[in-house]
């Protein structure tokens, strides 16, 4: 670690933030963002596959540098229009 003329250290190492925060981070109380990881576990699918429905545009995805976000909201949106009737329930007449 080096000092300035003012005594002020320079280099130091930059504290690295845990990663479950960017879950927490909200703006305006609507936005929560979730990294890939905490996609693919909410999901319970692969990176990989967060990966295929990202090149096929079915998941919104924010890229921030070189990490990718996600909004809660629109991976839950994205949920919701992947539902289909199995048929359990349904009476055929």
């Amino acid at each position: 670690m080096f000092t300035n003329t003012q005594n002020q250290s320079v280099g130091a190492p930059r504290q690295q933030k845990d990663m479950s925060e960017t879950a927490n981070l909200s703006l305006n109380g609507d936005l929560e963002l979730l990294n890939l990881k905490e996609v693919a576990n909410f999901l319970r699918l692969s990176q990989i596959s967060i990966h295929r429905l990202i090149a096929r545009n079915v998941l919104p995805v924010y890229r921030v540098c070189r990490k990718l976000l996600f909004k809660k909201k629109d991976v839950l949106e994205c949920l919701e229009k992947s539902k289909r009737d199995a048929g359990y329930g349904s009476q055929k007449d």
